[in-house]
């Protein structure tokens, strides 16, 4: 919140009078008491905004950094807790609105209320903009992807649904990153979609990639990298310099199945995906940018591939224990050597997991709605509350 300072405006409205004025009064005593008025305003305004329902929403990690954590809350998220061993469940609030925090220098400050978009849409950020997909006042209305700011009040439309008769935005993906943003479209009467890359500014004409489908993607600096269906129904990962439109085919002839899942992420010099290795189980691979090389990361992962540094890969698991058990979370790290260790298990309550990457570190949410922060290096942890 940006306050006008009083004591500035009094002495800027003196000086203009060019005379010698004699104050029967401290100013500091006079103001005082609106100082602490408009600082009780504030406070009052925050927490009307923060949990207006009493809701406890979880977090939702949307990026950042080693420096600073970037979450929301979504406050039309409702949790329905169950007795007994069942594990709890959150309804996710279709409209949003949703809060922006930061967490950083052991501090957690609310930049962006009241986004007029829902977590369970797609919200992403590069840490100087935020980029969701907005809620319309029609619901039948086509979803718009718009960005903003962090610090200011003005926002742009990305992607004009109107605009663009007949192609609606896939909800629930976004990527975000260095003044870029990237999101699924898909068109009536085809059969595949299209993944776009938008500059935000604006500068830039839309880079647009046509496919069959695609199962993930990740945008780091000026590099995309996809895992596309082809039209055989095998799959391809392709990597793109966004700066010279540079192609590259990093694997290609990926057999599809239903049970293994799939994902690409990039790094300062890597990218990194998951494919089957059969038997349920997956493989993870790293391209190393610089040489061009390809090597096998880890033969076999349990769980799905959810972020990597240049060093480690990180893991989340999903465990489903049956009816009389809780189901549970298993986060892992492997090592460049093939090495594997388990972070952190606990029970899949709500929104519990969430289980990424950002900067050097793996970071969670917690069935108690703490965001955990992990260094992949080994260190000392930290947890903090969300608001």
């Amino acid at each position: 919140m940006r306050r006008i300072s009083l004591l500035t405006s009094l002495g800027l409205l003196l000086s203009a009078s060019a005379c010698s004025v004699e104050m029967p009064f401290d100013p500091a005593t006079v103001l005082q008491p609106i100082e602490n008025a408009l600082t009780d305003a504030e406070r009052a305004f925050e927490d009307a905004v923060t949990d207006p329902l009493n809701a406890k929403p979880f977090p939702v990690l949307i990026g950042g950094n080693d420096e600073q954590i970037f979450y929301s809350t979504n406050l039309g998220d409702v949790r329905i807790n169950f007795p007994g061993p069942t594990n709890d469940v959150v309804v996710p609030g279709f409209f949003g609105p949703s809060n922006l925090y930061r967490y950083q220098n052991k501090s957690r400050e609310m930049i962006r209320p009241l986004v007029p978009g829902s977590t369970f849409l797609g919200l992403a950020t590069d840490g100087q903009h935020i980029a969701y997909i907005a809620v319309k006042e029609e619901p039948s209305s086509p979803f718009d992807v718009r960005v903003a700011e962090i610090a200011g009040v003005t926002e742009r439309i990305v992607f004009d649904a109107e605009s663009n008769t007949g192609t609606r935005v896939v909800p629930t993906r976004l990527a975000m990153d260095h003044g870029r943003v990237a999101f699924l479209t898909e068109t009536d009467g085809t059969n595949g979609v299209t993944l776009r890359v938008h500059d935000v500014a604006g500068s830039d004409s839309p880079i647009v990639v046509e496919a069959r489908s695609v199962l993930s993607f990740a945008l780091h600096g000026n590099r995309l990298a996809y895992i596309e269906e082809d039209a055989s129904g095998s799959l391809r990962v392709i990597m793109r310099d966004l700066a010279t439109t540079d192609v590259t085919t990093l694997a290609d002839h990926i057999r599809v199945t239903d049970c293994e899942p799939v994902g690409i992420f990039l790094t300062a010099n890597h990218a990194v995906w998951s494919e089957p290795a059969g038997d349920d189980l997956s493989r993870a691979l790293s391209y190393e940018i610089p040489t061009a090389e390809t090597r096998v990361f880890a033969d076999t992962i349990v769980g799905r591939l959810v972020g990597a540094d240049d060093r480690h890969i990180v893991t989340e698991e999903y465990v489903d224990r049956g009816s009389n058990k809780p189901n549970l979370v298993v986060v892992r790290r492997y090592d460049g050597d093939g090495k594997k260790k388990k972070l952190a298990e606990f029970r899949a309550d709500g929104l519990a997991g969430q289980t990424t990457v950002i900067g050097h570190s793996a970071v969670w949410v917690n069935p108690g709605r703490k965001i955990v922060s992990a260094p992949l290096e080994g260190g000392d942890r930290r947890a903090f509350s969300a608001f």
